[in-house]
């Protein structure tokens, strides 16, 4: 889509959201085209059929068919981006960033906004059907553990499941992914943003290089200042200072 008009169409059950979004989307972001909006969701279905979009802007919650629904029904492979605008909680907000699915808080900013077309632009991937999938799982597990999350690679995507997840280990910018059938994945983030997706998950960071999963933790050995072996037979150093924080949670 990059250096060409993005034509968009915006589905949302209030109009002054509507309205609000087409003045921010006009003010910060002239790579947009919008072709349609429509406060109904059902209407909404048969406009990405007829028009076949590069972009929508879906609310969530909606009466007939919440934004879920709507594209559960669109027929064949999804092949369109979607940004989702939501009002949604913190704890949802989370499941979107586990879902590797783009997300605008209501009331829209337009500098948030402009960021998320820019992003959009230039990523490798698109939304699909297992973008949805996945969200709609893990926003379904409030207040339990998620069960995957989505880690953008060079490449592309990875689908993970959060339990194979052995430990993340620092590597500059960069982060490598262990799993548990001994695979790897590198990722373009820093280990503190993989933290903050994964620290209430069962993950703890015992070392400024190093995360892990404490569901994989085989023992801990005092000696040579401590170290913590996992399933996967790495023995990885935990720091002075984290210690005992540590071990009030391996004891729990």
């Amino acid at each position: 889509m990059q250096n060409a008009m993005i034509s968009t169409i915006i589905i949302d059950d209030e109009q002054h959201a509507i309205e609000s979004l087409k003045y921010e989307l006009l003010e910060n972001c002239s790579q947009i085209l919008i072709v349609a909006t429509t406060t109904n969701p059902v209407e909404g279905l048969e406009l990405i059929k007829k028009l076949q979009p590069d972009l929508i802007f879906m609310d969530i919650e909606m009466p007939q068919m919440n934004g879920f629904e709507l594209l559960s029904q669109v027929e064949n492979n999804i092949d369109f981006d979607v940004i989702f605008v939501t009002a949604y909680d913190h704890y949802a907000i989370k499941a979107f960033k586990f879902s590797a699915v783009d997300y605008l808080l209501k009331p829209v900013n337009g500098l948030h906004l402009k960021m998320a077309v820019s992003l959009l632009e230039k990523r490798k991937y698109s939304f699909n059907n297992r973008h949805l999938k996945t969200l709609i799982n893990n926003i379904s597990k409030k207040d339990q553990k998620l069960e995957k999350i989505v880690l953008p690679t060079s490449t592309g995507l990875e689908f993970v499941e959060v339990n194979n997840i052995v430990r993340c280990e620092s590597n500059g910018n960069y982060c490598k992914v262990h799993l548990i059938d001994k695979q790897t994945i590198f990722l373009a983030k820093t280990l503190k943003e993989i933290e903050s997706l994964l620290f209430d998950q069962g993950f703890y960071r015992v070392h400024n290089s190093h995360l892990i999963s404490m569901v994989h933790i085989v023992r801990y050995i005092h000696s040579d200042g401590g170290f913590i072996e996992l399933v996967d037979n790495s023995k990885i150093p935990i720091s002075r200072n984290r210690k005992k924080e540590f071990l009030l949670k391996f004891r729990q």
